[in-house]
């Protein structure tokens, strides 16, 4: 497992979320997210789903940093969610996940942020992998010089009248990638 990348998108239909969600992840979900916040519930039954077929760890074993980032002992774990779907991945080297849905998105902000014309899809691909470096970097800087520098897979997911771009970001070029189900 030291080189590999494990990850999972679904959409939240398509995730029974766990009725046995620990308790300090429930209070998390509570102070960051809100009362209920199916969107986070859903992102760690799927985070549970991995951590049970590629590890020897489950949620319980998770903690939080004072910014409110899940943590597992020298493992990295990123999650995201976005619209209908949610996003996570689980490492023994830094990782970042970011998925977004594609809407309308202002013109002038797609200028300010990559100082040229990009098309939707474009922003939305660059747009995804800036914040996956983002969360492997633990700081909220986007850093458009960075994206030289490192690994990632990008990739849209059309989904009936929706359409998504997942991106991780990782700095292992040795680096296995493994989609699970």
């Amino acid at each position: 497992m030291e080189k590999r990348i494990y990850y999972a998108v679904s959409p939240l239909n398509q995730i029974d979320i766990d009725d046995n969600i620990p308790s300090n992840i429930i209070n998390h979900i509570k102070k960051y997210h809100g009362e209920d916040d199916k969107n986070s519930k859903c992102a760690y039954s799927l985070l549970e789903r991995i951590l049970k077929k590629y590890s020897t760890f489950s949620l319980n074993d998770i903690s939080f940093t004072k910014e409110g980032k899940p943590t597992l002992k020298e493992r990295y774990i990123s999650i995201s969610h976005s619209g209908n779907y949610v996003a996570v991945a689980y490492s023994l080297i830094p990782i970042g996940i970011d998925i977004e849905k594609l809407r309308e998105v202002k013109i002038s902000l797609m200028k300010r942020i990559f100082s040229k014309d990009v098309t939707l899809d474009e922003f939305f691909q660059k747009w995804t992998l800036l914040e996956a470096n983002a969360k492997m970097n633990d700081t909220n800087v986007l850093n458009l010089e960075e994206l030289g520098k490192i690994e990632s897979l990008s990739m849209k997911i059309e989904d009936d009248d929706e359409s998504y771009y997942l991106s991780i970001a990782y700095l292992d070029k040795q680096a296995e990638i493994f989609r699970c189900e």
